[in-house]
């Protein structure tokens, strides 16, 4: 892990992975990406911060699923997943371009300042 960075179920006592229903966790994941979703619509820094943990303790439990009986209402939630995935990730792209439009310029990795001319567009396929 790269210093000073937290893991993603840094003091979480959650339930063990048998324990987990995972259409219950597939689900809870989905609800985490949305409302990170609505609080990236709504420019709400805290909002986004508060959902950390809780994004955090559902990828731990779907990250630890291993049997699913009802394959399809996991397809079901797992597609809810992908679509609230897909949304945070065009709403951060189009957040990053606006901040580009309002920007004179970017700083690269090595924090020399870039013209906006020569910085590149970011994509997002989905």
């Amino acid at each position: 892990m790269v210093s000073g960075a937290r893991s993603w179920n840094a003091g979480h006592e959650g339930p063990t992975p048998s324990a987990v229903d995972p259409i219950a966790a597939l689900n809870e994941l989905a609800g985490a990406l949305d409302r990170i979703g609505d609080a990236l619509v709504a420019i709400d820094a805290a909002a986004l911060l508060e959902e950390e943990p809780r994004l955090g303790r559902a990828v731990g439990a779907v990250a630890g699923l291993h049997e699913i009986a009802d394959r399809a209402a996991a397809r079901a939630a797992a597609a809810r997943v992908r679509a609230s995935l897909l949304r945070c990730r065009r709403l951060g792209a189009s957040i990053s371009m606006i901040v580009r439009a309002l920007t004179p310029g970017v700083y690269d990795k090595a924090g020399g300042f870039v013209s906006q001319a020569a910085s590149v567009a970011l994509r997002v396929e989905g």
